[in-house]
């Protein structure tokens, strides 16, 4: 089953503290068996220039969840600035002391499009961690699952400690989303800009 909607701008790699650009060239996935582990950090709606507490909140997780030998994907556009919530992820990173390398999936706007845009960086490995909100990874586990079944079923939970919720309304707003992205069709994907907008205003105002 090929990828439901992988298109947008090439792929970046981040390896220490420089930027290789151009395309991420991977191997022909079909004939080579997936192993090792991936840590997918979903980016939130953050201006910038540096990663907001939600952000740098999300990269230590994801940064904990990482195994040995494990790769850390991080995924997200300018929603909310003009620098990619995967960049503002992968700077927190650094700062964190991470130096391994970084996969960074620039092109995404919404939850559909962080999991349709992330497949190929993701198809090489066996046990796929998705780092995010408790319901926002449940949402975005849930599209993974309608857009690739067999890379969903790769999908292990992530092994740090439940983490804090956000405030009541955060939670509740998200699990309205999470319903209705699983209910109605074509909500997760095709609400993708009135939300993006949304998230736009609140990060001017948080």
């Amino acid at each position: 089953m090929e990828p439901a909607s992988a298109t947008g701008p090439p792929f970046a790699a981040l390896r220490g503290p420089s930027v290789l650009g151009g395309q991420v060239h991977l191997t022909n996935q079909r004939l080579t068996a997936p192993r090792g582990q991936a840590v997918l950090v979903l980016g939130h709606a953050d201006a910038g220039p540096r990663a907001g507490r939600i952000n740098r909140r999300r990269i230590v997780r994801g940064l904990a969840a990482l195994e040995t030998d494990g790769a850390l994907i991080v995924s997200g556009g300018a929603v909310a600035g003009r620098r990619s919530e995967a960049r503002l992820l992968a700077d927190a990173a650094r700062d964190a002391g991470y130096r391994g390398p970084i996969a960074l999936e620039e092109a995404s706007r919404s939850t559909w499009e962080n999991m349709a845009n992330s497949q190929t960086l993701l198809e090489p490995y066996a046990r796929i961690v998705i780092v995010s909100e408790p319901v926002h990874a449940a949402k975005a586990r849930a599209l993974l699952a309608a857009q690739r079944p067999d890379l969903a079923s790769r999908l292990v939970a992530d092994p740090g400690p439940v983490p804090r919720l956000a405030s009541p309304r955060r939670v509740g707003l998200g699990l309205i989303d999470l319903l209705l992205s699983l209910r109605v069709a074509g909500w997760a994907r095709d609400s993708a800009q009135g939300l993006a907008g949304l998230r736009r205003l609140a990060a001017l105002y948080r």
